[in-house]
């Protein structure tokens, strides 16, 4: 049994149709390999902050992975697909005027915010968070040295 699987990484909200009052991101996949129901391997594949990438997990074997490899191999095996809902973020609100509203402080903080990773909106105190900041925007800008 093959079939294509479409599966995002990040969704910023399902199909209710409302504004999105949460982010998910795909932490884990659990995957099929074989050729029917009754036969074949299961492999896990498992985002962790740690390692900050994708592992995969095939009985003893462990691998580094990336979001491409990860969504090219998976992509007709994916049985299951995990999600976690992003905490902390800020509720952006509604503007009138696209070019001058969304740059006003109360639109464009919480956008900023948002869009820091889960680690940085964690609770922490405020002279950590300084450093880590600094550190992700530093290797944002000039690529990580791992």
């Amino acid at each position: 049994m093959k079939f294509m699987v479409s599966f995002p990484f990040r969704r910023k909200q399902w199909s209710d149709g409302q504004p999105p009052r949460h982010r998910y991101q795909l932490v884990g996949i659990l995957s099929h390999l074989g050729s029917s129901t009754i036969s074949g391997h299961y492999i896990s594949d498992t985002f962790t902050m740690e390692e900050k990438g994708w592992l995969a997990f095939s009985d003893h074997i462990v691998t580094r992975s990336d979001e491409e490899q990860v969504l090219r191999k998976r992509k007709s095996s994916a049985y299951m697909l995990f999600y976690t809902q992003q905490a902390n973020l800020l509720h952006k609100p509604r503007t009138n005027l696209k070019t001058m509203g969304d740059r006003a402080f109360c639109a464009a903080a919480p956008s900023l915010w948002n869009a820091l990773p889960d680690f940085l909106r964690a609770p922490q105190p405020t002279d950590c968070f300084k450093k880590h900041l600094k550190t992700f925007l530093f290797n944002k800008t000039f690529g990580s040295s791992t």
